[in-house]
């Protein structure tokens, strides 16, 4: 009788141990995906109607700027991207102090049209200030999603831009240099996202006069 109780206990000990493995392996599951955070450099002549294109547009306009920086987002696993820092200062004529990410706080404000596909972007108070888009791989081409005015929506907590839709990045905080820091959520579709300004004249009307701004923001994005 000893026996056999010694041997039952020895089952159900060794059933046990297989039990834990299992769970225990079970459990882990695949490796979640870690945060890959990539640092670009931000012209202050960064026309992001540029972006996705061969040819700076329109083609004719003289005071295009330059081509915006992209970021691939084919390895991007999960929703959304924000940004940890964005450091540096830019100005929109010779002469005039450089302002950080959120711009310049002026009257008459931002109000770009659409040009090309990419949407036209509006702020009642700032001009400036660094946007993005979020493009799949096609060039972008008519229609073009509605302008969003970023008046006041420049302090959600949550951004959330269709493909082709210019929006406010600035310093990526609710607030200037303070606040939560800001999610922005990658569209469906979007495999490409790029960083620029929206200029104008007066930053009014069709996207032009990038050729006077200078200086250039450091931007840290975690993907």
């Amino acid at each position: 009788m000893k026996r056999k109780v010694i041997l039952s206990l020895s089952v159900i000990v060794l059933f046990a141990a297989v039990q834990f493995h299992c769970s225990k392996k079970s459990s882990t599951g695949p490796e979640p995906s870690k945060d890959t955070t990539k640092t670009i450099v931000v012209n202050g002549k960064a026309n992001v109607f540029a972006a996705g294109r061969s040819v700076l547009p329109p083609p004719s306009n003289a005071l295009a700027g330059e081509f915006p920086p992209v970021l691939s987002l084919a390895s991007v696993t999960h929703r959304p991207i924000t940004f940890s820092s964005i450091a540096g200062g830019v100005s929109g004529r010779a002469g005039l102090a450089a302002t950080g990410p959120d711009g310049y706080a002026e009257g008459s404000g931002t109000d770009v049209t659409p040009l090309q596909g990419i949407s036209g972007i509006r702020h009642g108070a700032k001009v400036l200030f660094l946007v993005g888009v979020f493009l799949n791989d096609a060039e972008p081409a008519d229609p073009a999603p509605p302008a969003i005015d970023f008046t006041d929506a420049e302090h959600l907590p949550d951004i959330r831009p269709q493909l082709k839709q210019v929006f406010f990045i600035g310093d990526g905080r609710t607030e200037t240099g303070s606040g939560e820091t800001q999610k922005f959520y990658i569209p469906d579709g979007a495999t490409r996202l790029f960083l620029g300004f929206a200029d104008g004249y007066n930053f009014q009307g069709a996207p032009a006069f990038y050729d006077d701004n200078s200086g250039e923001l450091s931007v840290t994005v975690n993907l």
